[in-house]
């Protein structure tokens, strides 16, 4: 087999696994059993009326997020409810942390929505990334997904920050992939698998723990 043809079966590989991000996204280490994630969301559930603080609010999409990381089990009931709660914060609420607000959004994968809270959150010229990304991918509204995360690039330091710009560049890869633009695919992997490399050292630990019995055993020793 030639270099190419060599070149081409690994990025072949690498897209498989980046060619959705979104899923991608989602896949966590951790998980909580479907048993006692029954109801996830009503367990965290707060009443929203326009009386309601804005570090309750805070704290309830803090438990929301954590949950999700988690990867507690969330029905479409759930999701139902979620959009609806937020949907009533902006209205009876003077809550703007639109950031946090597109983040819950795109769990209950109300994805338009999520753009549009975003989309809020970048209005006043704010230049760090609010993963407005994520809900262009969502929505397949590709062109807008390359223009944001090609501005994101420009606010980072290769040095500094080679990790993140390697996940930047899995993502553009991604998307060009799924628009069937196979060339600048193949170029965004291999920036993103040159960074990784370059940046080794700071992705390994040697001394953290991720077995699952030493993690417990970890925890009992508390």
């Amino acid at each position: 087999m030639k270099l190419y043809q060599l070149a081409t079966a690994a990025v072949i590989t690498l897209a498989s696994i980046f060619s959705n991000p979104i899923e991608s996204l989602h896949q966590k280490k951790l998980t909580i059993s479907s048993a006692s994630a029954q109801s996830a969301y009503e367990g965290v559930r707060i009443p929203i009326t326009e009386n309601t603080p804005v570090g309750e609010i805070n704290h309830f999409f803090f438990m929301i997020d954590n949950l999700w990381r988690y990867n507690a089990y969330f029905s479409q009931a759930d999701k139902q409810a979620m959009i609806e709660d937020l949907d009533k914060i902006q209205t009876l609420t003077e809550y703007d942390n639109y950031s946090l607000i597109c983040d819950i959004y795109m769990i209950a994968e109300a994805y338009d929505k999520a753009v549009k809270a975003c989309e809020k959150d970048l209005k006043d010229g704010k230049v760090e990334s609010n993963g407005i990304d994520k809900a262009y991918i969502a929505t397949k509204q590709y062109d807008k997904a390359i223009k944001s995360i090609k501005k994101d690039k420009q606010n980072l330091d290769a040095e500094k920050d080679g990790t993140y710009l390697s996940l930047l560049h899995q993502k553009l890869g991604s998307i060009y992939f799924t628009l069937g633009q196979y060339n600048e695919a193949i170029k965004e992997y291999k920036k993103g698998l040159k960074m990784l490399k370059e940046n080794k050292e700071k992705i390994e630990c040697k001394t953290c723990i991720t077995d699952s019995f030493q993690l417990s055993s970890a925890a009992w020793r508390k």
